[in-house]
């Protein structure tokens, strides 16, 4: 099978962005953004069609481009592109609109909020998430779920998590800690934590 020259890959890739094809039209926006002689405005509105079609990852670059200091910063624009790229599930949008909740980052402060997206990026596994999940549990006394959430961390990444995990554990009882390794097993299994 014969490539595809560079200009038959963008043909290919615009006929589908044109029908509607979000990963195609991100896929066409990196093209052009890319190529030998760079076509940015073409990148850039191929990412935003791309976006408006429902991609995650261009959602999180057109919030990215409306958050940061820029002419065109727009925070308000920005911050709803990350609500989309986030529940969309992109885990870094996820995990920045988290700091941006908890940091008050271009919103208005709300831990409980940062909270909500930082639980939901602990429950894709990223480490530092798990991480803090468990140091902001065991902040408020519940050594059960900072357990939870060691355990994954211990199994996603050895992160340093194991000494925290034994010293949770001996302040854990016996049934304190079978409670948790449920909770982590139907973790596994595709249940939410409780």
């Amino acid at each position: 099978m014969e490539k595809k020259t560079q200009g038959e890959k963008i043909t290919d890739l615009k006929t589908k962005a044109e029908s509607g094809d979000g990963d195609a039209a991100l896929a066409l926006s990196q093209e052009y953004q890319f190529k030998d002689s760079p076509e940015y405005d073409l990148a850039l509105s191929w990412r935003d069609k791309s976006a408006e079609l429902g991609n995650p990852e261009a959602q999180f670059s057109c919030a990215q481009s409306l958050l940061f200091p820029r002419p065109n910063r727009d925070p308000v624009q920005g911050l709803e592109w990350m609500k989309k790229s986030a529940n969309g599930g992109w885990l870094p949008a996820i995990i920045e609109l988290s700091a941006m909740y908890r940091e008050g980052k271009d919103v208005k402060k709300n831990e409980p909020e940062g909270l909500v997206w930082l639980i939901k990026a602990a429950e894709l596994r990223h480490p530092d998430s798990l991480m803090e999940a468990a140091s902001i549990a065991e902040s408020r006394g519940d050594l059960q779920e900072a357990y939870q959430w060691l355990s994954l961390a211990t199994e996603v990444y050895a992160y340093g998590s194991v000494d925290s995990l034994r010293e949770l554990k001996e302040n854990l009882s016996r049934e304190e800690i079978e409670t948790a390794r449920r909770r982590v097993d139907d973790f596994k299994a595709g249940k939410p934590p409780a």
